[in-house]
């Protein structure tokens, strides 16, 4: 897979991560602190890959 492809990827992914998240907490649900914290920090770790798979390949100038 090209490193677009798996910014992409990535990016999106951390987005259904986070917009789970939100859904979360906006229906106020019973979930378990630990993995809503684990659930964040991968949501984090996969937003910074994204932004580094996409900032490799941006077009030189």
């Amino acid at each position: 897979m090209s490193k677009n492809g798996m910014a992409n990827l990535n990016l999106i992914l951390c987005t259904v991560i986070f917009l789970n998240n939100l859904i979360a907490i906006l229906l106020k649900s019973e979930v378990n602190k630990t993995s809503f914290t684990m659930s964040m920090m991968l949501g984090i770790l996969l937003l910074i890959s994204g932004i580094w798979f996409k900032w490799q390949v941006r077009p030189e100038r």
